[in-house]
């Protein structure tokens, strides 16, 4: 959702009268849960996800206990509509401390000439580590539907967000089968692996050289390195 209005309430309930935990400004996007929340009299409240309430307690803008809800629209308050959405997908910011200016998913590459690849989480919660490890400390989460920056990814499906803050579970070998935790966003190329085989263990793996001449190992993944 967007606010429309120059400043909204975040309240620690679904109720007009509920006490403020917070506020929005104008501009400012807001992550909300899929499904809305009525009132006693039927108008319709956008619940805040954990992470954009994380997110405007970082800002100094909410003071609350870990719930938020925001009025859709006050027409019967006499303040018109507050909030614009939900919003279409092209509109999802891809940067958890952004509002007004967040960046959008774009569908042409970096202006280095690389590719930029964007993913949606599938999962209602992926954890963030320091390193491509589940034993590793948990730095961050993402939530169901927000979009990631990838960089590399590991041979046993960790990849590492593009600016460096981090690794996430992408894909795992499990008894039944490969389990996919994010999804490449459209318009967004898919990572080009080394090989599409997941391993069920990390670290380097072997590969056999198939070309006649032996080839170049380069400082960086460009054919301009």
């Amino acid at each position: 959702f967007e606010v429309v209005k120059s400043m909204v309430f975040v309240k620690a309930e679904a109720d007009k009268d509920a006490p403020n935990a917070g506020l929005a400004k104008h501009g400012q996007k807001l992550q909300a849960k899929g499904q809305l929340v009525a009132d006693v009299g039927g108008h319709a409240w956008a619940e805040l996800t954990p992470r954009q309430i994380a997110r405007l307690r970082r800002e100094n803008s909410y003071e609350g206990v870990g719930v938020g809800f925001v009025l859709i629209d006050g027409s019967h308050l006499g303040l018109g509509p507050l909030l614009r959405g939900p919003l279409p997908e092209d509109e999802w910011p891809t940067k958890a401390d952004d509002g007004a200016s967040a960046e959008r998913v774009p569908s042409s590459g970096a202006p280095s000439g690389r590719p930029r690849f964007f993913f949606r989480v599938l999962e209602a919660s992926a954890v963030v580590r320091a390193g491509p490890s589940d034993v590793a400390a948990a730095v961050d989460r993402r939530s169901l539907g927000d979009v990631v920056e990838l960089g590399e990814e590991t041979f046993d499906g960790w990849a590492q967000l593009a600016d460096g803050s981090g690794w996430v579970r992408r894909r795992a070998r499990q008894r039944d089968g490969d389990a996919l935790f994010l999804s490449p966003c459209v318009g967004s190329p898919p990572l080009a692996l080394a090989s599409c085989e997941l391993s069920d263990h990390p670290g380097p793996r072997r590969f056999d050289v198939v070309l006649g001449a032996a080839p170049d190992v380069r400082a960086a993944p460009s054919e301009d390195a």
